[in-house]
């Protein structure tokens, strides 16, 4: 695992119960966190896209496009992304 994703990770795990906190405050207060939380969400998927791009890449050209893998994984990445954007919605 990359350095850096490792971490990240550990980070991570440090700042969820004040980023949960924070989504909470700006449910309550959207008017006045709303913006802040957007930047929030903006640096976060900025950091994971610079760690993931290139593993992902990777992953991507070594699928054989004669097989379903790769049907699947764009499938999947299409779920998530959904998933992503849902829960942001629900927290602005």
């Amino acid at each position: 695992m990359h350095l850096l994703y490792t971490r990240f990770i550990t980070v991570a795990g440090q700042l969820a119960p004040l980023l949960g906190e924070f989504e909470r405050r700006a449910r309550a207060h959207p008017e006045e966190l709303g913006a802040l939380l957007s930047e929030c969400y903006a640096a976060y998927f900025s950091a994971r896209k610079s760690l993931l791009v290139s593993r992902i890449t990777e992953q991507i050209r070594g699928l054989d496009p004669a097989r379903t893998e790769l049907v699947e994984l764009v499938r999947f990445l299409y779920c998530a992304q959904n998933e992503l954007v849902m829960r942001r919605d629900r927290v602005l």
